[in-house]
């Protein structure tokens, strides 16, 4: 894709066509110039607040001797909509190159209303998806956390135990099934510990930031940072997204369903030590969307590893108009989200264990007390001392806490 730059979805699709697909017949398309390149679509609106994201990539197959990602390109100069069930026809303007975006402020996805994707390239080839109804929302009914003991499935394929809080999402399937995914985002508090110390510089004592007492590898008897560094800090992050699809089936005796949507362990793991919290948004979906995300979990990760069974065809539900072999690949994404936030304190938490960041323990921090030096932490960079310099943290407390 131009600029470096390829997409999720241009990723799946490029590794699952490379796969060797055994007994099924394999969707490898004759390519003969622009006119036969295959269209990756990777877009997704939902109830949420916009804007929503389109994006489109030309590939070719693996048979001409070019790597996916160099031969993977941006779908430039495009016109994109999306038409709804009521005539109503919304244009995606191109951002970036290959990423259209939708405007907020006149298109917002309704549940019940039909919607189709409309691709018009520069070369002339359209594209339709086919319509698909707005999934209905389906609410968190609790969001709440409990300690536990889970197994985990390491990157090294082994399996370990881990204490950790286990985040749970009850939903009520009396109407169903359903069919559901989740994203999250998390935040939790730093311990500052350049304002402790600055604090005992205050009272007297002299601060050594050093290998060795007088060793003033970072600082010395007189204080080198800012004076008005603050207790804590905050770091927010989402990961990237990854597979966490449900199927529910219907209940009749009104009960809900639970739902393990994230796991925190407490073992070297800084998240748990003060305050946490994460913000869970959960999608509700076709049938056929779970399925295609269900197979490609089924068929291999991100990163070109794939599991045991045996492949089967990936469905799309995007085709170029008035051609009949498929010459469009990925998938447009309808969602309904509802959205919860839980906060875990630490005294919610039992037998935390104190966290030293791996990058802070090859400096010490003294303090010359009387008749001797106390060690009190350890530290290789400023960041370590005064989390504002951090790239990934803020001073800037969240208006939810």
């Amino acid at each position: 894709m131009n600029g470096g730059r390829m997409n999720r979805m241009t990723k799946i699709v490029l590794i699952l066509m490379a796969f060797p697909w055994g007994c099924i017949e394999p969707f490898e398309p004759e390519f003969s110039g622009d006119i036969s390149r295959v269209l990756v679509v990777d877009g997704e609106i939902t109830t949420g607040t916009g804007p929503y994201e389109i994006r489109l990539s030309w590939i070719r197959p693996y048979e001409s001797g070019i790597s996916y990602e160099r031969e993977a390109v941006a779908v430039e100069g495009a016109v994109v909509r999306v038409l709804d069930s009521e005539g109503n026809t919304y244009l995606f303007n191109e951002n970036l190159p290959g990423e259209y975006g939708s405007d907020s402020s006149a298109f917002r996805a309704e549940p019940g209303l039909t919607y189709q994707l409309l691709v018009d390239t520069q070369y002339g080839r359209r594209f339709e998806s086919v319509p698909e109804e707005m999934p209905r929302v389906v609410p968190i009914s609790v969001l709440y956390a409990s300690y536990e003991e889970v197994t985990l499935t390491g990157v090294d394929g082994i399996q370990r135990t881990s204490d950790g809080m286990q985040v749970y999402a009850d939903v009520n399937s009396q109407e169903g099934p359903l069919y559901l995914r989740y994203e999250y985002k998390e935040t939790y508090e730093i311990t500052n510990w350049g304002s402790f110390f600055y604090r005992l510089y205050l009272e007297g004592y002299a601060i050594y930031v050093s290998r060795q007492p007088h060793d003033s590898t970072f600082g010395g008897a007189r204080w080198p940072y800012a004076t008005d560094i603050p207790d804590f800090c905050w770091k927010t992050f989402s990961p990237p997204r990854y597979l966490n699809y449900q199927a529910v089936a219907p209940r009749s005796d009104g009960r809900t369903i639970t739902i393990p949507v994230h796991f925190i362990p407490v073992q070297n793991d800084p998240r748990l030590t003060r305050k946490y919290a994460i913000l869970v948004r959960q999608y509700a979906i076709s049938r056929q969307t779970y399925e295609f995300w269900r197979r490609v979990e089924l068929q291999g990760d991100y990163t070109g590893s794939f599991y045991d069974p045996v492949p089967s065809r990936i469905y799309s539900n995007v085709y170029e108009v008035d051609r009949e072999e498929p010459m469009a690949a990925g998938y447009f994404f309808l969602s309904s989200v509802s959205t919860e936030r839980l906060i875990i304190n630490r005294e919610d938490v039992p037998d935390i264990p104190f966290y030293y960041h791996p990058q802070c323990q090859f400096y010490d921090v003294y303090a010359d007390v009387p008749g001797d030096w106390l060690k009190l932490y350890s530290m290789n960079t400023e960041c370590c001392f005064d989390c504002r310099v951090c790239a990934d943290q803020t001073a800037e407390k969240p208006d939810y806490w």
